[in-house]
């Protein structure tokens, strides 16, 4: 009984068949054998292997090399972004309590931050700004695109997805925008999906990640993470207690809750 199997980029070879590119995709099946077992061939071997000459071989290669890359960048950020959504869900007892903690609600004391506190909580994308590099941006796509695809995700226009990706990208961590595309496109409950353009557009991904604030209570801001659907808040020093909806909305009102991005550092 044979008992091992391999995974492919299975919808790069499909690509190709659909493009009417039999002779590559069998091509880049052959080059993928041969990176699993550490078999090194040269290019004119390639060459004759494929069938083409030395240097279309050269440019298939090249092309193998991305969408290899590719491919190990989209399980490279699953298994980030699976690791850190189990690290940071918090377990529950069946009264709905937390395991680890005591909660307490969250009071609104009624304090006022001075002006300078809150210029700190408003300072703009360009003073603080650390993923302003379109290349960065690009890359980033480059492997939601993937994922979203890969996912059974209908994707659209791509540079129109790209360009509104670039407006949207700061108001939220990379590694959480994997989790609610994942999140997102296996919800059994949403029965006609966005496509990726619309997916950004209309910001569907904060409804699946909890939103990152700046807090003002006790007299001080705080940084955190706010879980809206078990008005959860989690503070950077791993204190947690209960913020209710209601006072969550009275302190956006009071200034005293700023919804936060990637333009914190």
């Amino acid at each position: 009984m044979r008992m091992n199997y391999k995974i492919y980029p299975t919808d790069y070879i499909n690509e190709l068949l659909k493009n009417g590119q039999r002779k590559k995709a069998i091509a880049f099946m052959s080059y993928w054998h041969d990176m699993e077992h550490e078999v090194k061939n040269s290019m004119s071997f390639y060459g004759k292997a494929f069938g083409v000459a030395k240097s279309t071989a050269h440019i298939w290669v090249d092309d193998f090399k991305k969408e290899v890359s590719l491919f190990l960048d989209h399980w490279e950020l699953k298994n980030m972004s699976q690791y850190n959504y189990v690290k940071k869900t918090i377990g529950r007892l069946p009264n709905s309590q937390s395991d680890d903690y005591t909660s307490t609600p969250d009071q609104d004391y009624g304090n006022c931050s001075t002006t300078v506190e809150r210029s700190i909580g408003r300072q703009s994308n360009e003073d603080i700004n650390i993923y302003d590099d379109d290349g960065d941006a690009k890359k980033e796509f480059e492997k939601l695109f993937y994922i979203y695809n890969n996912n059974g995700g209908f994707t659209g226009d791509k540079e129109r997805a790209f360009l509104m990706y670039k407006q949207k990208r700061l108001k939220i961590d990379l590694d959480e925008l994997v989790i609610s595309i994942g999140s997102y496109l296996n919800d059994g409950n949403v029965e006609k999906k966005y496509n990726i353009e619309n997916f950004f557009k209309n910001e569907i991904y904060l409804k699946y990640v909890n939103q990152k604030i700046k807090i003002f209570t006790n007299g001080s801001w705080h940084l955190g993470k706010y879980d809206k659907d078990n008005e959860i808040l989690i503070l950077e020093d791993g204190t947690k207690g209960v913020l209710r909806k209601d006072v969550f909305s009275k302190k956006i009102l009071k200034d005293e809750i700023i919804i936060l991005g990637r333009e914190v550092a």
